[in-house]
């Protein structure tokens, strides 16, 4: 089966660039390859494919696969002479689901939730921070993904929107916030996850006084 192509460098280095550049990786490969690519970081594990389109988004998370297994196995009792009785040709239902679980592919599809946030068809001008967006339109589950999808969606994501809908309405109604100096603030790593690079802010209180605040 051929997959989706992908960086041709040896797996070492494409490992490399992973860890130590994930960002710029992602998105050079993007560029390149579009909104589905392979990368290979390790020979110990198969190739690991990225999707970043919506409807493919839209498929692996929410892909219903019961209906595969629905059809009867009795009619293949022709072939247990040849496969036994235990062959996944000739079962059906939960037997073959199981049976099909072992048959795993020799590589790991994947949804890309950093590129599916910066798909300049979805989001306008996607690099700049222009938050009044999420005004202008709604964007989809599978446009819009901070806290995953499908069934390993994160639990606290109720609750996270919540907690930042009351502190972030309470500071900008009562502060106006601007940065204290001219620094760009960067999309990072940070061990597993990612967040902004280090930043200084100064709040203005009702034009009262201004503080500064490390972020």
């Amino acid at each position: 089966m051929a997959l989706p192509d992908g960086p041709k460098g040896g797996s070492n280095w494409q490992m490399l660039r992973w860890v130590a550049t994930p960002f710029s990786f992602m998105r050079a490969c993007s560029r390149q390859y579009g909104d589905c690519f392979t990368i290979r970081l390790s020979e110990r594990f198969g190739p690991l494919v990225l999707f970043s389109h919506p409807e493919a988004l839209q498929l692996i998370l929410t892909n219903d696969d019961g209906g595969l297994f629905e059809a009867s196995g009795t009619y293949n009792v022709t072939l247990e002479p040849m496969t036994g009785t235990q062959s996944v040709f000739g079962l059906s239902g939960e037997q073959h689901r199981r049976a099909r679980q072992l048959l795993m592919p020799p590589f790991l599809v994947t949804g890309c939730i950093y590129l599916a946030h910066r798909r300049a068809q979805v989001y306008r001008d996607p690099e700049e921070f222009r938050p009044e967006r999420f005004l202008e339109r709604h964007y989809s589950p599978f446009e819009f993904l901070p806290f995953g999808g499908g069934i390993r969606r994160c639990i606290g994501s109720a609750f996270a929107q919540f907690e930042m809908k009351l502190v972030l309405g309470n500071i900008l109604s009562r502060f106006d916030l601007a940065l204290a100096d001219g620094r760009r603030v960067r999309h990072q790593r940070r061990g597993l996850v990612s967040g902004p690079s280090p930043f200084q802010m100064r709040i203005f209180e009702e034009k009262r006084g201004v503080c500064r605040v490390n972020g």
